[in-house]
């Protein structure tokens, strides 16, 4: 897939504090209609369609969001990008994406989605970890104390402290696998029933690698 470039270079602060940075932009470029013809002119392109329509798209007329070129068979998508972006002087001014990068071409906010995505996750990630400890803990602590008696039974028998702690150990392990099947036995199906009725589009064809 070929695009306007979808970021913007801006310099931030002045002298020698002055940086440049690259901010991704909201909205789509736009590409001429007519790039279609010359990228489907490039080695190993079957074919190269304008595509318009899209989220944040803001296209004039004559333009278009961005093209979507086929590759022919046995040329893979990584060869036919090189080629288009030697055709366009280094593709400077364009996006030319392959493989799952066409995604972040499909939905410019996906980039600053998956950012803040991970920056929250960042930050509730601790605090959940210590809660989760924290009830660990205290059921741990329950546990052992209401079976005090029981304990104390074995120790008079002759077991050892590390023989208790070590029984109290292979419980949890044993509850923590159970947890963790019980979560997963029912999460798989649905997870691959959600992803076999994901609506294709024009971005993700069934057919020919897209370059």
């Amino acid at each position: 897939m070929v695009a306007g470039s979808a970021n913007v270079s801006v310099t931030l602060g002045g002298g020698e504090d002055a940086s440049r940075e690259s901010l991704p932009l909201p909205a789509y470029r736009g590409v001429p209609a007519a790039l279609a013809q010359r990228l489907a002119q490039v080695p190993g392109a079957a074919s190269a369609v304008g595509e318009s329509g899209f989220p944040n798209g803001a296209v004039r007329p004559g333009d278009v969001d961005l093209v979507a070129v086929t590759a022919k068979p046995g040329v893979s998508p990584d060869v036919l990008a090189g080629r288009i972006r030697a055709a366009l002087d280094g593709g400077q001014a364009y996006t030319i994406a392959t493989g799952a990068a066409r995604g972040d071409l499909a939905n410019l906010s996906a980039p600053i989605e998956r950012s803040n995505g991970q920056s929250l996750g960042a930050a509730l990630i601790v605090p959940i970890v210590l809660i989760s400890l924290f009830v660990l803990a205290s059921t741990t602590a329950l546990a052992v104390n209401l079976r005090r008696r029981r304990f104390a039974l074995l120790r008079a028998v002759g077991a050892t402290r590390g023989q208790v702690r070590r029984a109290i150990l292979a419980e949890l392990a044993v509850c923590g696998v159970a947890g963790g099947a019980l979560g997963w036995l029912p999460a798989s199906p649905l997870a691959t029933s959600a992803c076999a009725r994901w609506p294709p589009t024009r971005c993700f064809p069934p057919g020919p690698p897209r370059g």
